[in-house]
């Protein structure tokens, strides 16, 4: 399998974008797949511990538990 090729880019505000391409052998479609990672404040409406990962009636709570950085990880896999 080819490697991707990979580009950072600092954005005007200091965060990163990455860009990876992949040239084929043949032509067709282009797929495009978009994720992202950030952090935001914690706020003050936590009724849990919003670092504590906790388990209640079958549902993670917490920061973070249903972000995009598993599917980032996806992605990025060969």
């Amino acid at each position: 399998m080819r490697s991707f090729t990979n580009n950072r880019v600092m954005t005007t505000n200091l965060t990163q974008a990455i860009t990876d391409r992949r040239e084929v052998a043949w032509a067709g479609d282009c797929m495009h797949f978009n994720s992202h990672i950030d952090m935001v404040a914690v706020g003050r409406d936590w009724t849990v511990d919003p670092f504590g990962g906790g388990l209640i009636d079958g549902k993670i709570y917490g920061r973070g538990a249903s972000d995009m950085k598993f599917g980032l990880a996806k992605i990025l896999m060969p």
